[in-house]
Order: structure tokens, then C-alpha cells, then sequence
């Protein structure tokens, strides 16, 4: 099947079969490749009446004709998601960054030898066990010896159980890639800076909960991040730390809209220039001017949001400015002093002395 196809659609199907790595090698094909609620797996699957099974092949990078979308959602997907086929969406290629998904799977996670009926790791098979041999007839005992008592020895920590602590998770966080369904989940404290070591998330949504504080600046080594960043309608405050300025791949949503952020929105967020939808910083306590390293987010198409920012002041620049006929949603001045010249800063007082 190398020839001519607009579409490749198969849709809450019962096939049994792995996703063939022959798809590949359609490499004309131009529309729109859809394996969705069919139910992959990344194993043999014992017992089950429908559903495609096996990790996502890297084969699919080589459909570079597709414009319109890509989706495997909806599935149970394991292993991790080859660059090959994330690469489908960077700007080099043409389709809608909102018909890229890969979600509703467990990407990121150890892909079975073989399911169970309820979809989960089935116990490795136990080998039968050797034929018995006859057992040789004893020796004939030998006289008795003197004996002496010997102490039994301490165990050494080679002898000690190694049992994993009930609290320790079995599989360490850093395999995650892909992080959802953390929105409106009822969540609060502060966020972990341990989430830095995450290192292959490509979506990470918490918004819509109750986390406090400021955002760690350790999730800078998230540099996969690709489809979302949305820590939107929490509680956060301090600084937007300059480290995230690193999610140069995300094309799809950053967003920290509707939290207590102060200070100036750092110029690195203008490294951020793979943005296709949207960037939204609205509804914080942000201030002085935009900086005109964001004109680099010429992809930018759905919504570029900063009002409700009462602080924020200053000339907006022409560079972002002229973002601004591209882009569907444009929330620059309500709620800001944009415009107006910024509050010249005060000096320090001396210090007084006795």
C-alpha cells in the first residue's frame, strides 16, 4: 500500500493485531491517520475480544505527506513516544498542532509481555520443572567424629531481605512522558521540585486546582516539553522563573493565567517560539513592559493573553505588536496600564545614622 491515500481511519474497532510498521511505508499518505478507541496495547493479549496491541513504531515518522492529523488516543499505548512521530508536528510539517494526540494512553510506562483479561501485566510464565531423577543410595556413614559448636554466623547485608517499602513507588518517576488529568483534581500545597526529574513529560496540566507558591525553577530540565504547559487557576505567586524560557519544542498551550505572579515576565519566554495556540499570563500582578523578545512567536494563532495585569505598563513594542494580526484572541490592554509610561522606580532610603 505505497500509493495515492488521502485517509487512513480506523475507529472504535475489535482488531486484534499489532499497529504494523507497513504503515510506514505509506509515506503518500495525506490527510489524516486516525487508530482511535481501538484499544492498543503494548503486549500479547491474553483472553481479550478486541483491540491493537505493540508500542507506537517509529515507521509512522516516515508519513511526512500528512497535513490534516495524526491521533492515537484513546488507547493503551506504552513504551515512549518515538521523536520520530512527535516530529510530525514541528514546524517543518504541516499539521494542525490540535490534531496531534497521543493522549487518553500510558506512554511512558513499561510495555508487558503478555496482558491478562483486565488489561494488565500477567505474570511471567513459570518454566515447568525438571523430570526427577532417582536419588542415589546413601553412602554408608562414616564413623562418628567429635564435634565441636560453632556459633552461626550474623547475616551479611547480601542476606538481608530486599523488599521495596510499601511507600516507594515501584517504578521511579522519572520514566513518566506524558502527564495529564491532573486538572481540577482537588489539589494543593506546593508543587514538587522533584518534578524536575521528569525529564520526558511532554505535557504537564495542573490547572484548575490549589497549588501555592512559586513555580520551581527545576522544571527547566523539562526541554521535552512539547504538546502543554498549564499551571492556569491556582494559587502561585513570586517570580515566572526565566528556566522555562527551555520549552523551545512546546507548540501547543503555555499558560499561567489566573494566579499571583509578580514581577516582569522574563525575556527567555521569547526562546518559547514553537507556540502554535496559546500564551496566556492574564489575571496575575505582573508588571513593567512586555518584553520584545516575544515577537519570536510568530506561529502563535489562537490566543495571546496578558490583560488583567494592573501593573503592567509601558509602550507595547512594534515587534509584538504586529503579532497581533495573526492571532484570533488579542487581550493586551484591558486591566493593564499598557500605553502609559511606568512609574519612574524609587531609591532606597539612606540609612539613617545616630
Amino acid at each position: 500500500m505505497t500509493g495515492l491515500v488521502n485517509r487512513f481511519d480506523i475507529v472504535n474497532s475489535e482488531i486484534v493485531a499489532t499497529i504494523p510498521t507497513e504503515l510506514g511505508r505509506m509515506s503518500q499518505l495525506q490527510l489524516t491517520l486516525h487508530l482511535t478507541q481501538t484499544y492498543l496495547y503494548g503486549g500479547a493479549i491474553s483472553g481479550a475480544t478486541g483491540g491493537l496491541y505493540g508500542a507506537i513504531p517509529t515507521q509512522l515518522g516516515n508519513l511526512v505527506a500528512l497535513t490534516s492529523s495524526i491521533s492515537l488516543r484513546s488507547n493503551k499505548l506504552c513504551g515512549e513516544l518515538p521523536t520520530q512521530v512527535t516530529a510530525l508536528s514541528s514546524s517543518q510539517f504541516t499539521i494542525n498542532p490540535d490534531q496531534f494526540r497521543v493522549d487518553g494512553n500510558h506512554l511512558g510506562t513499561r510495555c508487558c509481555e503478555a496482558l491478562n483479561e483486565s488489561y494488565t501485566c500477567a505474570p511471567t510464565a513459570i518454566p515447568s520443572p525438571l523430570p526427577t531423577t532417582p536419588r542415589p543410595s546413601p553412602l554408608p556413614t562414616l564413623s562418628a567424629l567429635p564435634t565441636t559448636s560453632v556459633p552461626t554466623p550474623s547475616p551479611t547485608a547480601t542476606d538481608l531481605p530486599t523488599t521495596n517499602p510499601a511507600h516507594l513507588p515501584t517504578n521511579p518517576p522519572t520514566e513518566l512522558i506524558y502527564v495529564t488529568e491532573w486538572t481540577n483534581a482537588g489539589y494543593s500545597g506546593t508543587i514538587p521540585t522533584e518534578l524536575g526529574r521528569c525529564t520526558k513529560i511532554i505535557e504537564l496540566d495542573v490547572s484548575r486546582n490549589s497549588f501555592e507558591g512559586s513555580i520551581p525553577t527545576e522544571l527547566g530540565y523539562l526541554t521535552k516539553m512539547l504538546i502543554r504547559f498549564d499551571f492556569g487557576t491556582n494559587s502561585l505567586s513570586a517570580a515566572i522563573p526565566s528556566e522555562l524560557g527551555a520549552f523551545s519544542k512546546l507548540y501547543k498551550t503555555f499558560s499561567l493565567a489566573s494566579n499571583g505572579l509578580t514581577a516582569t515576565v522574563p525575556t527567555q519566554l521569547g526562546l518559547v517560539s514553537s507556540l502554535r495556540n496559546h500564551f496566556k499570563l492574564e489575571s496575575n500582578f505582573l508588571s513593567s513592559s512586555l518584553p520584545s523578545e516575544l515577537a519570536s512567536m510568530t506561529r502563535l494563532g489562537d490566543a495571546f493573553h496578558v490583560n488583567g495585569n494592573e501593573a503592567m505598563c509601558g509602550v507595547l513594542p512594534a515587534e509584538v505588536a504586529a503579532l497581533s494580526g495573526g492571532i484570533d484572541s488579542w487581550q493586551v490592554a484591558d486591566g493593564t496600564s499598557i500605553g502609559t509610561g511606568c512609574p519612574t522606580p524609587q531609591p532606597s532610603p539612606e540609612p539613617t545614622t545616630s
